[in-house]
């Protein structure tokens, strides 16, 4: 990003009292605040995505799809309820969401995806910029979208995803910050 962009978020967390600047730099206080308010903000819906149906499970497609994005060498991270899969167990999910960098047709069609308008169980995303890959998560081999990336996803998903969302919050990202 520019440096006007970064200056003018520097003034907004300011502004809004979410931030303090001294000698050792910038550093939220209110992150809980700055969180809640971006989910207010944040659509998916500015995000590409295409809906897709498989035949495989959800555990049969995501070992298929590291071999398949190996192979097309892009980047992948999971996201939504599968992401959520792997830090709060007791989710179920029967739709992967991935972000995916670039090759959408080419790995539609490795991984014998039928394009759907309605009943997917597949959700491959385009991301806007490198962002949701930044600070992923491996977790066994399946990589996974930051915790706030997650978080944010989830809540766009109605309630089950808002109960995801705040299991992650309370367990992961919460304890991460400081007082």
């Amino acid at each position: 990003v520019s440096t006007g962009h970064v200056y003018n978020i520097k003034e907004e967390l300011l502004n809004r009292e979410w931030a303090q600047f001294d000698i050792e730099g910038l550093k939220l206080y209110e992150p809980e605040n700055l969180l809640r308010e971006w989910c207010k903000e944040y659509q998916t819906e500015t995000n590409p995505h295409t809906s897709f149906y498989s035949l495989l499970v959800p555990s049969e497609f995501e070992i298929r799809i590291r071999k398949v994005c190996s192979d097309l060498k892009v980047q992948y991270a999971l996201s939504g309820l599968a992401g959520a899969f792997r830090l709060a167990p007791f989710v179920r999910y029967h739709r992967v969401t991935i972000y995916l960098e670039n090759k959408i047709n080419e790995f539609s069609q490795s991984m014998d995806l039928k394009a759907v308008t309605s009943g997917e169980n597949v959700t491959i995303m385009r991301p806007i910029d490198d962002g949701v890959f930044y600070d992923m998560r491996h977790i066994g081999e399946v990589p996974v979208v930051s915790p706030i990336q997650l978080y944010l996803d989830l809540h766009t998903l109605g309630d089950r995803g808002k109960e995801a969302a705040d299991h992650i919050f309370k367990e992961g990202i919460k304890p991460q910050w400081k007082k």
